[in-house]
């Protein structure tokens, strides 16, 4: 799709080159429309933003950004290009990712390496 353009608040749509109309599939109130791979694009039952709050996995019932486990899967995996990060499971269980090397201690900082913990004074 080229040239997506959005009318106005009542009129919603993209548009190709040749000027033909793109549907929108459940088009509903703060989902966030993602592409379907077709002509058509869709409001996302499993992303939704109200303007201050955001939901993945349905709603947020207040929190600025909010996590629903709908498929078993991690919540929250944040990671460099080494590995290093944090994660939170399925279950809620915040994980430091092991570091190969311990790095340079940081003020406030706290790492997991063969079996310790760190924490930077």
């Amino acid at each position: 799709m080229s040239n997506i353009r959005f009318v106005d608040s009542l009129k919603v749509g993209a548009y190709s080159a040749g000027g033909s109309v793109t549907g929108v599939i459940d088009n509903v109130d703060n989902y966030v429309l993602t592409a379907t791979g077709t002509t058509e694009i869709q409001g996302n039952a499993q992303l939704q933003f109200d303007g201050i709050n955001l939901g993945i996995g349905g709603p947020s019932s207040g929190a600025r950004f909010e996590i629903h486990d709908i498929n078993n899967l991690d919540l929250v995996l944040i990671k460099n290009i080494d590995n290093n990060g944090i994660k939170i499971d399925n279950l809620g269980i915040l994980s430091l990712l092991e570091f190969d090397t311990l790095p340079t201690a940081i003020t406030g900082g706290i790492a997991y390496h063969s079996n310790d913990f760190y924490v930077g004074l």
